[in-house]
Parts: structure tokens; C-alpha cells; sequence
């Protein structure tokens, strides 16, 4: 599967398909975030120090009869004027 196949039938934009696996019946497509959608929650901004990450499984409509599950990473950040020190 590609990004374009993720973008058409998913209609999922701004996401890069990382890699598919069938497990038990399901097809699971890992994506994470491109990088230009990284940005602070709270303001908006994108400069941000990246500070782990989550996985969120969402269930979208089936393709055929096999259930597919979408994995996203979801990165967790720090805003970067956060870190730095002001001069007194």
C-alpha cells in the first residue's frame, strides 16, 4: 500500500504509511504524521522538541469483508521556548 492508496480510499491526508500487516483476519496500516503537522497544541507553533510517543488504534469501514485498523503515531512534544532560559 502506498500514501495515495491511504489518501483515496481512507480519505487519511497528511499521514505517511510506514507498513501493513495482517494479523488474524485484520489489516493493520501503520502511519505516522508527516512533519509539517507536528506543531504544539497549545499555540500552534512547529518548533517543538519531540518527547516520545503514543500509538492510537482507530477502526475505520472495512475493505471486503476484513476489518482494517489504522495505527497512528502519535508523536508527544515540548513546546521549544519551553526549554530555553530568558536573560534576567
Amino acid at each position: 500500500m502506498s500514501t495515495n492508496f491511504i489518501y483515496y480510499a481512507l480519505a487519511l491526508s497528511g499521514y505517511d504509511d510506514v507498513w501493513q500487516d495482517f494479523v488474524a483476519g485484520n489489516v493493520l496500516i501503520y502511519v505516522k504524521p508527516k512533519a509539517k503537522l507536528v506543531e504544539c497544541s497549545r499555540c500552534k507553533d512547529r518548533h517543538v522538541i519531540r518527547k516520545g510517543r503514543s500509538e492510537r488504534w482507530l477502526r475505520t469501514v472495512p475493505i471486503g469483508i476484513k476489518p482494517i485498523w489504522i495505527i497512528v503515531d502519535v508523536p508527544r512534544v515540548q513546546w521549544k521556548a519551553q526549554t530555553t532560559k530568558s536573560k534576567p
